[in-house]
């Protein structure tokens, strides 16, 4: 078979195989959407049609084993490629998400996600970077809170926001507390002033007894000496 006839069926071959990649492409796409699956589904058939494009040039021709090794070769290399790909895709965003929420598990709220993407990965990450707001928020909100600011506003997520319902629930006990403390406070000082008003009427009560003993016993001095 001579060159020209094997390069044009295998131009149609490949030709037939893009095609027929392309409408599975198309259902998993109508069935998943944009995600993942369709990445995966992309570069899994991306390498079956280069293997079978391989296999198909060599079904047709007698090479000589030079040249099947550079053909497989090829192959190998572009398989290597497509994994490497798939691995930049998928294995790191996953494991830079992973380490972001070992960061939080710790408490650490300094990282940000800057994964963007319209597959699963990319909504994760979204999700994950609303999670680590929501924190600093709250942790915000907590600063004001402990340093002495009860006008900060705690509005929950939702009825089910059991974090949020805490902090509004603590600012209203916080409140009612420090109300209470100025009520007695004001008690407090009432009391004192009516203490201090009764202790001044006993200085006047002790004042006017001391000086009615003085009269007594000068008028009895005087009552002495004129008797002598």
């Amino acid at each position: 078979m001579d060159i020209g006839t094997v390069f044009r069926n295998s131009l149609l071959m490949f030709g037939l195989l893009i095609v027929a990649a392309g409408m599975v492409l198309l259902v998993v796409r109508l069935l998943t959407g944009r995600g993942i699956i369709l990445k995966l589904g992309g570069m899994a058939l991306a390498a079956i049609v280069i293997d079978a494009e391989l296999g198909f040039v060599l079904g047709q021709i007698g090479l000589s084993l030079a040249s099947i090794v550079i053909l497989y070769a090829i192959g190998i290399v572009t398989t290597i490629g497509l994994l490497y790909a798939m691995f930049r895709v998928i294995v790191q965003p996953i494991q830079a998400l992973i380490s972001i929420t070992q960061q939080i598990a710790h408490g650490d709220l300094s990282e940000i996600t800057s994964h963007d993407s319209n597959d699963e990965i990319g909504q994760l990450a979204s999700v994950l970077g609303e999670a680590i707001t929501y924190q600093k928020d709250m942790a915000s909100i907590a600063r004001k809170i402990a340093s002495g600011d009860l006008t900060v506003d705690v509005v929950p997520k939702s009825k089910k926001d059991r974090l949020g319902n805490e902090f509004s629930q603590m600012k209203v006990n916080l409140c009612q507390l420090i109300g209470q403390v100025a009520t007695s406070a004001n008690s407090v000082g009432e009391a004192s002033n009516q203490l201090s008003a009764a202790a001044e009427q006993a200085g006047t009560a002790t004042n006017q007894i001391t000086s009615t003993i003085q009269q007594v016993a000068q008028g009895t001095s005087q009552q002495t000496t004129s008797e002598n």
